[in-house]
């Protein structure tokens, strides 16, 4: 039957004996026996991003020794048992070992490389108020979730920009502006991303702009009483009404029901002259 050998350095013995039963021969052989090899295979390497883990496969040979496995450089990857965690972004090298025994050498050291991924953010956007009125000053604030994100957000107008490159804090940037005309605006907000977390941009929000609404009011008409054919100097008061501006422009017309005189801001009064005797009622609009 077959003979069992150890490993390395064996004697084997053979006791051969004659035809006629009792003369015997005996020989001995010396059989180097080598151990036994054994491979590590890793399987496909995983997907990691930094703060995200990953499972890492690597079979070995058949001495019945674990596979042990670990990760370099500790700022990009770290690894226990087979999870390896993302610490930062670039590229992680897992080195797998196996011990030999008695019957197998060990196998031989293995690597497998694969790059640690920036960590994908989600912007999202908010306004202080919405609808807003002309001259009202907006306050948008966009906040950002990821790996402990830190860089940059971009404020947009459609193509325009309204606040660039405002730096985050606490995961927050805000932009603040009074200059939105009366219209509907498209915002958006865009993270830039940082090494360790790739860059977004917020859904848009519409930011409606309304006109701000006022209060006018005559304040003098003189000479009262006058004459046919003679100008009223009148002086009006236009009032923005909270929050729009505090200087508004255009213009304010001034009218009897017939005659009319134009007030053209910032100026305060014109001369109206009615084309008619009789009690006037004055507007101004």
């Amino acid at each position: 039957g077959p003979i069992v050998l150890s490993v390395g350095n064996d004697t084997v013995t053979v006791i051969v004996t004659a035809q006629d039963g009792a003369t015997t021969k005996t020989y001995s052989v010396n059989v180097n026996r080598a151990a036994g090899s054994q491979t590590i295979i890793f399987g496909a390497a995983p997907t990691v991003v930094v703060g995200g883990t990953g499972t890492v496969s690597a079979s070995g040979g058949t001495s019945g020794n674990p596979v042990t496995l670990v990760a370099s450089p500790t700022c990009i990857c770290t690894i226990s048992g087979t999870t390896v965690t993302g610490v930062s972004a670039g590229s992680c090298t897992i080195t797998a070992n196996q011990a030999g025994n008695a019957n197998y050498s060990a196998a031989p050291q293995v690597t497998q490389s694969f790059a640690v991924s920036a960590a994908p953010s989600t912007t999202t956007l908010g306004a202080s108020t919405n609808p807003s009125v002309y001259g009202q000053s907006v306050t948008f604030t966009a906040s950002v979730t990821g790996n402990a994100p830190s860089g940059s957000v971009s404020f947009n107008d459609g193509l325009a920009v309204l606040c660039a490159a405002v730096p985050l804090s606490s995961e927050q940037a805000s932009c603040a502006t009074s200059a939105l005309t009366v219209s509907a605006h498209s915002i958006s907000a865009v993270y830039a991303g940082d090494s360790n977390n790739g860059g977004s941009t917020s859904a848009v929000l519409t930011q409606t702009v309304n006109k701000a609404s006022t209060t006018t009011s005559i304040v003098t008409h003189a000479p009262n009483p006058s004459t046919t054919g003679a100008p009223i100097a009148v002086t009006v008061n236009l009032a923005v009404n909270a929050p729009g501006p505090s200087a508004p422009t255009g213009t304010i017309t001034v009218g009897d029901g017939s005659a009319t005189c134009v007030i053209t801001l910032p100026a305060t009064s014109c001369n109206l002259t009615p084309g008619s005797a009789g009690a006037k009622t004055l507007t101004a609009s």
